[in-house]
C-alpha cells in the first residue's frame, strides 16, 4: 500500500474519531450542595451534579474537576475520582468533593445576604471513557439562587440548615 494513502486513511480515521467526541456530550447541572466542615480559612463539602447523557450510547464518566464561581468570582474548586456509567438517553448523579476559600467568599457574604440572591457558575471537565480512550469534556452550568425561594412561611427552611440528616433543623 502506498505510504501516502496510509497516511490519508489514518488522518481520516483520526478526524472521524475526534468529531465523534463532540457529538452528544453529557450535560451537567447542579443538583445539591452539602457543607461538611467549616474552618477559618476553608469550607469543605459535597456538590452533587446531575449528568444527562443525550447519546443513544452509554457514557462512562471517569471522574472530573470543577470550579465554583459566585457572582462572577471564583471562590472554590472540587474534584471526584468516581466512575459512573450513565445509560443511554438517561441521567444520574455524581457527588464531588469541593473546597471554598472562606477569605474569597467572606467579602461577598454580607452583600449577598442583603441582595437575597446570587448568580453561580459551575464549570469544569468530566473525563469520559470512549472506545479511543479517555477524553476530557468541558462543561459550564450557570444559575441563580434566590434566598426567598429557599424560605418557608416561617423564614428559612430548617431542613436547609440541617446537617445531621434527621430533617429537624438541628446542627451537629
Amino acid at each position: 500500500m502506498d505510504s501516502r494513502l496510509s497516511i490519508c486513511l489514518l488522518a481520516a480515521l483520526v478526524v472521524v474519531g475526534c468529531a465523534s467526541y463532540g457529538v452528544d456530550r453529557p450535560e451537567v447541572s447542579l443538583a445539591d450542595i452539602r457543607l461538611e466542615e467549616i474552618t477559618v480559612f476553608e469550607t469543605s463539602g459535597r456538590i452533587t451534579v446531575r449528568i444527562t447523557n443525550p447519546s443513544p450510547e452509554p457514557a462512562v464518566i471517569d471522574g472530573g474537576s470543577f470550579h465554583l464561581h459566585v457572582d462572577g468570582r471564583r471562590v472554590g474548586r472540587g474534584v471526584s475520582d468516581s466512575r459512573l456509567e450513565i445509560p443511554r438517553l438517561s441521567s444520574d448523579t455524581l457527588e464531588m468533593q469541593f473546597f471554598v476559600s472562606n477569605l474569597a467568599l467572606a467579602r461577598r457574604v454580607m452583600e449577598l445576604i442583603d441582595r437575597q440572591a446570587f448568580d453561580y457558575r459551575l464549570d469544569g471537565r468530566l473525563y469520559v471513557l470512549r472506545s479511543l480512550g479517555r477524553r476530557g469534556m468541558r462543561f459550564d452550568h450557570r444559575g441563580r439562587f434566590e434566598l426567598d425561594a429557599a424560605r418557608g412561611p416561617e423564614g428559612l427552611d430548617p431542613a436547609l440548615l440541617d446537617d445531621d440528616g434527621d430533617g429537624d433543623g438541628t446542627r451537629r
